[in-house]
């Protein structure tokens, strides 16, 4: 199997695996019991695609990932390091939702990830009364970059669990970030 078919195939059981996690709480002993056995079985399955991904010798869809991801991190760099604005950034970004300029963000690499075609950055609006600094984006982005440059990543899964820690480090960077203002 090549690796588009593992990914695709590992994609779908953590997708499997969630909807049946999230069943669990909702379902008599009798019925959870049944549900746990196949959530191992998912379980098992994932390992052994996790294996075949690692082993696997083609990786040019990994590899088309990586290039995109360390793309949009340099674009989001370039353009959170412009000093030229009249104005910071906006947190809320025309939104009700506490700093969801790290959502954006989050999402805008997470895009990169997700697909295998050159994407672009989203708008970010500027706002006067906006006290967002981008000093720690920065750090994260450099450090991102850096390790994407080093050749660190070079399967699938270590791709996955780097893209994970990117986007906690982002999201993490306010405590409050997601959170509604009404």
């Amino acid at each position: 199997m090549n690796e588009a078919q593992l990914i695709k195939q590992f994609q779908e059981i953590l997708i499997k695996i969630d909807e049946k996690e999230s069943m669990l709480k909702y379902l008599d002993s009798a019925k959870a019991k049944s549900l746990t056995e196949e959530i191992k079985n998912l379980a098992i399955q994932k390992e052994y695609i996790i294996s075949q991904l690692k082993i696997c010798t083609d990786k040019t869809l990994t590899a088309k990932k990586v290039k995109n991801v360390k793309e949009i991190l340099i674009q989001l760099n370039r353009k959170f390091s412009q000093k030229e604005f009249i104005n910071n950034l906006s947190r809320e970004q025309r939104t009700v939702a506490q700093s969801h300029i790290l959502i954006k963000i989050r999402d805008d690499i997470h895009s990169a990830f997700k697909n295998h075609e050159k994407i672009n950055i989203s708008e970010y609006f500027l706002e006067s009364e906006s006290d967002f600094k981008t000093d720690e984006l920065l750090n994260i982005f450099q450090e991102s970059i850096h390790i994407l440059n080093s050749k660190e990543i070079n399967d699938y899964i270590a791709l996955c669990e780097f893209m994970k820690l990117i986007e906690e480090k982002i999201t993490t960077l306010d405590p409050a970030c997601g959170r509604i203002n009404i």
